[in-house]
């Protein structure tokens, strides 16, 4: 998993997610510019996969605009967390990892974990 830079943003997600995250950033600010008599504005305080799920943090949590972050988590379980696809996508554990990937992109990352615990191994 890489740690993404990404309009000031750092997070430990792939770059497949990336659309999902610019909903839920623009879903917070459309939100606070609809609430500006708000004391504490929303923020996003965590961005990251977790279980193979995307998950959105908030600092403050309110009904109407949870439910939107959730469900645009929700549907990161349909789309590769690497690629962006939505095609051939399946939840699966490798090597004990949970992770959201494409066929091609879930071959691509079982090579490369392989390939990490090999060096490990060798040194």
């Amino acid at each position: 998993m890489d740690v993404i830079q990404y309009n000031d943003w750092k997070y430990a997600t792939g770059k497949g997610w990336i659309p999902l995250i610019n909903e839920a950033i623009d879903l917070v600010n459309k939100f606070n510019e609809e609430h500006p008599n708000n004391e504490y504005p929303v923020e996003i305080i965590d961005i990251k996969e977790k279980w193979g799920i995307l998950q959105i943090d908030l600092n403050f949590y309110y009904k109407n605009l949870h439910e939107k972050i959730i469900d645009i988590c929700l549907r990161s379980r349909n789309i590769c967390e690497y690629c962006g696809t939505s095609e051939n996508v399946k939840t699966t554990e490798i090597r004990g990892w949970t992770k959201t990937l494409c066929q091609k992109c879930k071959k691509e990352y079982e090579h490369q974990f392989d390939n990490f615990i090999k060096k490990i191994n060798e040194s």
